[in-house]
């Protein structure tokens, strides 16, 4: 079986998996809401779409950031093959 992973970065369902982690809304091109890694009052965490159409996010607070698979590794203290399977799962159930 291909690699997918360059496919569920691009899938729209995964902005929702953000948001079923954490509020956010919608500002402009990006989600922004509070951190839930740090402590703070002024929303710095965005989830956004790059370049290459890939959902990142990117906390200008406390400076984490990446793709899909690593915001459910660091939330769920999980290693990468365990997160793909969660979020391949969340993909598969949000049909």
């Amino acid at each position: 079986m291909a690699d997918n992973t360059d496919i569920i970065k691009k899938n729209s369902i995964v902005l929702h998996l953000f948001t079923s982690r954490m509020q956010l809304r919608h500002d402009g091109r990006e989600y922004v809401g509070l951190c839930i890694f740090h402590s703070e009052k002024t929303g710095s965490f965005k989830v956004y779409q790059n370049s290459d159409g890939t959902f990142l996010y990117k906390c200008h607070g406390c400076g984490v950031s990446g793709n899909i698979f690593q915001f459910i590794m660091k939330t769920d203290g999980v290693q990468f093959p365990e997160a793909k399977r969660r979020v391949e799962e969340f993909i598969k159930n949000s049909f």
